[in-house]
């Protein structure tokens, strides 16, 4: 596989990572429901983000391509969906 798609995955699934190690740090009230297999989805779908990202970006000009980069690709990509999924309102009710 093309570094430019393994690093960005691999940072995609440190950027989930991340978030298991806030979640593990909650009280116990807090933490979510760990035998939820929703609650693993992020940890599928933040790596294939992160290498569908570098992918994106570096395909055409595979010499553009750095390590630095491809991380910063990789691990904004989860994260950009997330900021903008919260953008969206929920319905209210009455």
């Amino acid at each position: 596989m093309e570094n430019f798609i393994l690093v960005p995955a691999i940072s995609g699934l440190v950027a989930q990572i991340l978030n298991l190690l806030e979640a593990l740090k909650a009280d116990p009230a807090r933490q979510p429901n760990f035998k939820d297999w929703i609650y693993w989805l992020p940890y599928l779908i933040g790596p294939i983000l992160g290498g569908f990202a570098g992918y994106y970006s570096f395909h055409d000009n595979p010499n553009s391509f750095t390590t630095t980069l491809g991380v910063q690709v990789g691990i904004s990509a989860p994260l950009l969906l997330r900021g903008l999924a919260a953008t969206i309102p929920t319905p209210q009710r009455n």
